[in-house]
């Protein structure tokens, strides 16, 4: 399998070292054990069909990662195309004065991504024959606040790219199991966690009745579509107890 690691360019780990201890310590919640029930899986396509191109994005957001992959094809890059910036509902989650930021930043860093993608998986992909637009994206987002923005988008992007319908999963816990109810706590208006850490009670805004979602496997969805002749990307924007 050709796993394609790419770092993003705007986005620094600014965590403490106590602070990756702390998180890597915490309890997956839901899970009991790890499932590696490969056995029960689906398998992928046969190996004897073209390698193909596979984009896993945890952590969808409004989907702007998902939407610069595709728009690394596009020689000129205009901050007024990437839709998923400039439709979602900002105001769901932030005051209006910090809304139009909120999409700005958005459109910058998708801007800065598209053009990274392009700069290091496409000289991959071209080798095989691909385009950014032949890859098959699939998402997961454990806050609901973006459900309907994404399931637009979700119809646009094969309209806009010829792309391969993407699958977006929304609300889900990425985790290492399926099927595990868990407790989602709020912090203020955007900020969702599976367990709240320590410390989020004296948050301003904290929702102390918690909702619900479900885990959903992400070595599954992988191993399930992927096989090793295959370009694989893995982005993931999951931090403290979202995961």
């Amino acid at each position: 399998m050709r796993a394609v690691r790419i770092l993003s360019p705007h986005k620094e780990n600014l965590r403490s070292a106590s602070a990756r201890v702390r998180d890597a310590r915490m309890p997956h919640a839901g899970c009991q054990v790890c499932d590696g029930s490969v056995s029960s899986w689906a398998r992928p396509l046969p190996a004897d069909l073209p390698a193909r191109c596979l984009f896993f994005d945890f952590g969808l957001n409004v989907g702007s990662s998902t939407e610069a992959l595709y728009m690394s094809d596009v020689a000129a890059l205009r901050g007024k195309d990437f839709v998923s910036c400039r439709r979602a509902p900002w105001w769901k989650v932030a005051p209006p004065a910090k809304a139009d930021g909120a999409r700005r930043s958005c459109v910058q860093q998708a801007v800065a991504a598209a053009q990274f993608i392009n700069a290091t998986l496409g000289p991959r992909l071209s080798r095989l024959g691909l385009r950014a637009r032949d890859c098959r994206a699939v998402g997961v987002e454990l806050r609901p606040v973006w459900g309907e923005h994404l399931a637009v988008l979700a119809h646009e992007l094969p309209r806009r790219f010829g792309a391969p319908p993407p699958a977006f999963h929304e609300p889900y816990a990425a985790s290492h199991c399926d099927g595990a109810r868990v407790d989602v706590f709020q912090c203020g208006r955007y900020d969702h966690f599976v367990k709240p850490p320590p410390g989020l009670d004296a948050c301003s805004g904290f929702r102390q009745r918690p909702t619900n979602a479900t885990t959903l496997n992400t070595l599954r969805l992988i191993s399930e579509a992927a096989r090793p002749q295959d370009v694989v990307v893995v982005k993931m924007d999951i931090v403290h107890n979202r995961f």
